[in-house]
C-alpha cells in the first residue's frame, strides 16, 4: 500500500463524510431557522435555546456514547445515529408546534453525539500511528466543509423551494430537512 491510502481510504472518507453529514444537518437551517420556529409560534426569545438544545445534548452526551463505542462497536453505533439523524430530519420537516422543534433539535444533538466521537475513534483505530495527526485533520477539514455549506445549502434549497416551485414561505422551510434525511440515508449505505 502507498503511504496516501493508508490515510485516504474508503473508510476513512466514509467516516469523514459521516461526519460533513452531522454538520451540516445542524447548520442547515441557520439562515432561515428562526423564522420557522416563529412560524410554529415560538417567540424570539427562544431561538438561542433552539440552538443551544443542540449543542448540549451533543456535549453531555460524547463521552459516553464514545465510550459506548469502544464496547459495543463504532460502526453499530454510527449507524444509530444516522438513522436517527434521517429520522428526526424528516420529522422537524412535519411538526406543527416550536415545542416539537425543541425536542427535535435536542434529540438531534443526541444523534451527532452517537456519530461524531464512533467516528473520530474509529478513524484513529484505522490509520497508522504516525499518520494519525494528518487523519483527524482530514476529517476535520471535511466535517468542517458541512458547517460552511449548511447555511448556503438550506437557504439556497429553501429559497428554491418558495421562488422556483411555489411553496408558502412556511412549507419551503420544511424542505431542506427532507434533503438533509436523504443525505443521512446516503450516508447510512456508505457506512454499511
Amino acid at each position: 500500500m502507498t503511504r496516501t491510502s493508508k490515510v485516504y481510504s474508503t473508510s476513512v472518507i466514509v467516516l469523514s463524510l459521516s461526519a460533513l453529514v452531522e454538520n451540516l444537518a445542524y447548520m442547515l437551517p441557520v439562515s432561515y431557522f428562526p423564522y420557522y420556529a416563529e412560524s410554529l409560534g415560538a417567540s424570539p426569545a427562544y431561538i438561542g435555546i433552539f440552538a443551544a438544545a443542540f449543542l448540549v445534548t451533543t456535549a453531555l452526551l460524547s463521552s459516553r456514547f464514545g465510550n459506548l463505542s469502544d464496547r459495543i462497536g463504532r460502526k453499530k453505533l454510527i449507524q444509530s445515529g444516522l438513522v436517527a439523524d434521517a429520522f428526526l430530519g424528516t420529522m422537524t420537516g412535519l411538526i406543527n408546534h416550536w415545542g416539537f422543534l425543541l425536542v427535535i433539535r435536542a434529540l438531534n444533538g443526541v444523534a451527532t453525539a452517537a456519530v461524531s466521537p464512533a467516528a473520530e475513534a474509529s478513524l484513529i483505530d484505522q490509520v497508522p500511528k504516525e499518520r494519525k495527526g494528518e487523519a483527524i485533520g482530514f476529517f476535520l477539514m471535511v466535517s468542517m466543509i458541512g458547517w460552511f455549506l449548511g447555511p448556503m445549502f438550506g437557504g439556497t434549497i429553501q429559497f428554491l423551494a418558495e421562488s422556483g416551485f411555489g411553496l408558502t414561505l412556511e412549507t419551503s422551510f420544511r424542505v431542506p430537512y427532507f434533503v438533509d434525511s436523504l443525505l443521512s440515508i446516503v450516508a447510512l449505505v456508505l457506512v454499511i
